[in-house]
């Protein structure tokens, strides 16, 4: 075959031509952003209404279509399902540690700001002027304080990494939960396809180095079995459990072995706890 040049033709990646064949790389550059309709900024500021201390939260900002906004250095999360007679697009979110800044159209933003389950969800409204800088300050109340009565909210279910765009790492892990309020995680090392992404952070039945005095960061697994279900292992106290998951068609795991038995037995001779998370990937013929 003969490639002339003519043929070849650049693809973007994340930032970059690559052109084809051959692989030369061009970086682009967006150096001027040029906005469509007039735009100002909003500065949201997140406070305890007890203490008036700022708080890290989970801010939505949304315009009157339905598009979320952000600050740029933030990493903008939106749900995986939404119910469309509700809103015409999915609930877009980021976190902060108590006050964000971002660029937003001119006019009227609804601003929704969450904090766990013990605080009231807070929503109000900001008219931003074009090219000025609006303020809003969200007071948010406790329902609750289930700490003082000696319990603390947690999720045993994680994944630090999985799939999307961003790299996380237990330090921003630590930072996500604050701003859920949560004062356990447990990431559950798991495959996505043939990778396993946290596999390197195992370190027995410990706090990650990155927990903080209101946060702590421990790191299970999860084993994977398209046939048996999905276990979740908690407290693991010397190694992963191989080869992590079991009955993916096409690959080198494809046999149905090691069954959820031997897998839960495995990891109760490590003091490991063992349950399902997910019983079925499918209906069981």
């Amino acid at each position: 075959m003969f490639v002339t040049t003519a043929m070849r033709a650049p693809i973007c990646v994340a930032g970059l031509t690559i052109e084809l064949p051959g692989g030369r790389r061009t970086r682009v550059e967006a150096t001027v952003r040029r906005h469509l309709n007039p735009v100002g900024r909003l500065r949201v500021e997140v406070v305890d209404a007890a203490t008036g201390r700022a708080v890290p939260a989970r801010v939505s900002v949304t315009g009157p279509d339905g598009r979320a906004f952000a600050p740029d250095d933030a990493w903008r999360h939106a749900d995986d399902y939404f119910d469309r007679s509700e809103r015409k697009i999915e609930y877009g979110y980021f976190h902060t540690a108590g006050a964000s800044e971002m660029t937003v159209p001119a006019g009227v933003v609804e601003v929704e700001v969450a904090r766990g389950l013990e605080y009231r969800v807070a929503r109000t409204k900001a008219v931003v002027a074009p090219n000025a800088t609006e303020t809003v300050r969200v007071e948010l109340a406790r329902l609750a304080d289930m700490r003082a009565r000696g319990y603390t909210s947690g999720d045993m279910h994680v994944h630090m990494n999985y799939g999307g765009s961003y790299r996380n790492d237990p330090a921003r892990l630590a930072f996500q939960a604050a701003a859920e309020d949560l004062g356990v995680v447990e990431n559950l090392i798991v495959n996505k396809e043939q990778r396993i992404p946290d596999v390197t952070y195992f370190a027995g039945n410990r706090p990650d180095p990155a927990s903080t005095a209101g946060v702590t960061i421990v790191h299970g697994q999860e084993f994977h079995t398209s046939m048996w279900g999905h276990v979740g292992l908690i407290g693991l106290e010397d190694h992963l459990l191989l080869p992590d998951y079991s009955a993916y068609v096409n690959t080198a795991a494809a046999s149905p072995a090691p069954t959820n038995a031997v897998v839960a037995d495995l990891a109760r001779e490590q003091g490991a706890l063992v349950g399902y998370v997910h019983p079925f990937d499918v209906d069981p013929n």
